[in-house]
């Protein structure tokens, strides 16, 4: 018969392995490459902790975090929308619907600037809040031409960005010509990508290390399940 000394020690044992096995959590997050497993221990991370830093996850990061929408964005049926046309300029709410779409990426720079708890992540937070700003201050330049016309609106630089040369032609294009089609054509497009890949060269890759040690600080283990094509 068991004493109730061993009794009680077993139940403080079985109540430490119930207590672990309680704060033991996974997520799952969709990446390029498959569904991506975090499995962590709530006792050290919070799952809602955690969960407001994926967005910029290295690996499986929201791509809404790092490129900000379009100006032409808009999702027919969404209330948060105007009828949107032909999105571009011949869309009667196409303005609207425009800064519609700064705004979002303005409001998820305001969460980026929230994520400050872990001091090994800042620097990953930071890649990610840098570009979403490259990415409002392009779309604001392209709608402040919109609205006016002015070829200045697209010659301001962005920070230490030198572009004002690889625009130039762009730019004198867009003075020499009163054409709306070839306006648009010119500064949606190639004045557009021209700057972005400016922006993209001097970006370098996305900073890995601060992630791998905050998962060694809080014992995150990460497992890929690549989905098998048959």
């Amino acid at each position: 018969m068991m004493s109730s000394r061993s009794t009680s020690m077993l139940s403080g044992l079985l109540f430490l392995v119930c207590a672990q096995a309680v704060t033991a959590a996974e997520i799952e997050l969709p990446s390029a490459d498959g569904m991506l497993l975090l499995q962590f221990d709530e006792a050290l991370i919070p799952t809602q902790q955690l969960t407001r830093y994926l967005a910029v996850h290295p690996d499986a990061y929201d791509a809404g975090y790092h490129v900000a929408p379009s100006l032409r964005l808009c999702i027919d049926g969404d209330p948060a929308y105007r009828d949107c046309g032909s999105r571009d300029l011949d869309a009667p709410q196409f303005f609207a619907n425009a800064a519609h779409n700064i705004a979002i990426g303005k409001r998820r720079i305001q969460f980026l600037s929230t994520l400050d708890e872990f001091p090994e992540l800042q620097g990953l937070v930071d890649y990610f809040r840098d570009s979403l700003e490259f990415g409002v201050w392009k779309n604001e330049r392209l709608l402040e031409y919109y609205l006016s016309w002015d070829v200045g609106a697209l010659e301001r630089e962005y920070r230490n960005l030198p572009f004002r040369e690889p625009v130039f032609d762009i730019l004198a294009a867009l003075r020499a010509s009163d054409d709306r089609d070839r306006r648009w054509s010119l500064s949606f497009y190639e004045w557009s990508n021209t700057v972005n890949l400016l922006y993209r060269e001097q970006e370098g890759e996305i900073p890995r290390a601060g992630w791998e040690h905050f998962k060694s600080r809080y014992n995150i283990v990460e497992r890929l399940e690549v989905d098998q094509i048959h």
